[in-house]
Formats: structure tokens, C-alpha cells, sequence
């Protein structure tokens, strides 16, 4: 009895560790009325603590500032997912989708992640020229 439970623990220990993990991800979550509201999920560590440190008010700019930001940065954040071996954040294609209105805090959201990543891996994102 003692080695099936240990072998369903190392089973899920293994498909735990084996399951592929979006860095950032876009959820839908369809509301009551027509509308759709959408949620931005980061997982990497200390963005959370260095968002709240670092980042100014989400008020701070128009939405389409930030808007206008982050079709750039992902269009660079793709490009490199694709295009080199850059390795770690640049592992997984981001879903946006420039004709989505995502709403103020997904693009806030989305804007500081990126100032995070250029921080925490010392690059920058939006290169003018290649």
C-alpha cells in the first residue's frame, strides 16, 4: 500500500513538473452582460513585489499609452521567442491581440511586465533598428 501511494505521488510530482506553464497569459472571463472582461496572469517570480515598488498609478498615462507600448513590446517579445535562443522569459509567444480592447488594467498590467522583464534580465525591448 505504502509503494502505490508513493508511486501516485512521484506520478503527479512528474506530470506537475512536466505540464508547460505560459509566462503571461490573456484570460477571458465572459461576464453577465455582452461584454467580456479579461485578466492578465503573470507568473514569474518577484514581479508582483517589484510591480508595487517600482511601477507609477495606473492612472498615471491613458490606456493608449500603454496600448500603444505594449503592441510594440510584444511584437519585440515575439520576435525574440521566435527568432533566437534567448532562453528564459523569451520561451512562449504572448496571445495579444491589437484589435481586443483589453481594458485599462490588463494594458497597465501588461506595460509594467514588460518594464519588469527589461529590469530583471538588464534588456531592452523595443530595439528601433536590427
Amino acid at each position: 500500500m505504502k509503494n502505490i501511494n508513493f508511486s501516485i505521488c512521484v506520478l503527479i510530482f512528474i506530470a506537475g513538473c512536466s505540464t508547460k506553464k505560459d509566462i503571461v497569459k490573456i484570460e477571458d472571463h465572459p461576464g453577465v452582460t455582452d461584454s467580456v472582461q479579461y485578466e492578465l496572469i503573470v507568473d514569474e517570480p518577484g514581479y508582483d513585489s517589484w510591480v508595487a515598488t517600482n511601477s507609477k498609478p495606473v492612472w498615471y498615462h491613458e490606456k493608449e499609452y500603454y496600448r500603444t507600448w505594449n503592441v510594440l513590446y510584444v511584437t519585440e517579445f515575439n520576435y525574440r521567442v521566435l527568432n533566437t535562443n534567448a532562453g528564459h522569459p523569451f520561451t512562449e509567444m504572448i496571445n495579444y491581440d491589437r484589435q481586443i480592447d483589453y481594458g485599462l488594467d490588463v494594458e497597465y498590467k501588461l506595460y509594467w511586465y514588460f518594464k519588469f522583464i527589461e529590469y530583471k534580465y538588464n534588456t531592452k525591448l523595443y530595439i528601433t533598428s536590427r
